[in-house]
């Protein structure tokens, strides 16, 4: 389940669906949550908040497998990143987004396969592709993804200044979240996600609106700088991850133009 977000986690216990946190990496909880309890019951749904490692992109994409075997026939939520299919324009953070396009391609998969008898059963499906995390400027993540911000109070960033940014706030996330998986159970007239890839996004700022909104709310004078293309590759050479972040990004929100 998203922890990150209070929505989610309301929507879901008002409609007395029971939660069942477990981790990639930590088998004993994945088996915790996927076998069969006293009286036969298994989970329905599944959230993947997916999220591969630099050091094994292939981490989690291994870890499907066990989900799969849990026999699953409700619903499987996947949240990925905005556009996943469009890989960077650099290799190294090939590794990173080809993980979330092979989760996207396991997920869409297995729900068109039969079981381990051969069985067939209806298997639904909904992908969340959230924008740029609104959290993500501030701490902790604006440590990792703008570390000259605390120090200096400037946000450096290979995203030109004026150009838009699609921001989503995590609650908004987890709202969407909890719609697809409770629509099946509420036979309301809302549209069902089953199905689906969603883009959302909660916003449309500029790196130098973002700044000016900071320094409202601080009160201290936080500005927005623009790295070159040039100086952007000697720092991605040097280890800089999120200049290479920054440049993917910048590529694919210069097709929106917000109104």
């Amino acid at each position: 389940m998203p922890s990150y977000s209070t929505s989610f986690t309301v929507l879901i216990s008002a409609a007395a669906v029971v939660l069942i946190p477990a981790e990639f990496g930590d088998a004993a909880s994945l088996a915790r949550a996927l076998v069969p309890d006293g009286n036969g019951k298994t989970v329905d749904a599944v959230f993947l908040n997916t999220t591969p490692t630099f050091a094994d992109p292939e981490e989690e994409p291994a870890d499907i497998p066990s989900i799969e075997a849990a026999k699953l026939r409700s619903k499987l939520l996947l949240e990925g990143k905005n556009r996943i299919n469009d890989g960077p324009t650099r290799e190294f953070l090939g590794g990173y987004f080809g993980a979330k396009v092979q989760i996207e391609y396991l997920v869409k998969t297995w729900s068109q396969a039969a079981d381990s008898t051969g069985e067939e059963h209806e298997k639904k499906w909904t992908v969340i592709r959230p924008a740029w995390f609104m959290s993500n400027f501030l701490p902790p993540a604006s440590a990792n993804y703008w570390p000259e911000f605390t120090p200096s109070s400037v946000i450096r960033s290979e995203i030109p200044t004026d150009a838009w940014m699609m921001l989503v706030d995590l609650e908004d996330i987890g709202v969407v979240a909890a719609r697809a998986l409770l629509s099946p159970l509420r036979h309301d007239s809302i549209p069902s996600l089953e199905s689906k890839t969603v883009n959302i996004s909660s916003q449309a700022l500029t790196i130098s609106e973002a700044a000016r909104i900071l320094s409202d709310i601080a009160g201290v004078e936080i500005k927005a700088e623009h790295v070159g293309e040039g100086e952007a590759a000697m720092e991605v050479r040097a280890g800089n991850v999120q200049r290479d972040a920054q440049a993917w990004h910048a590529t694919l929100q210069s097709c929106f133009e917000p109104t």
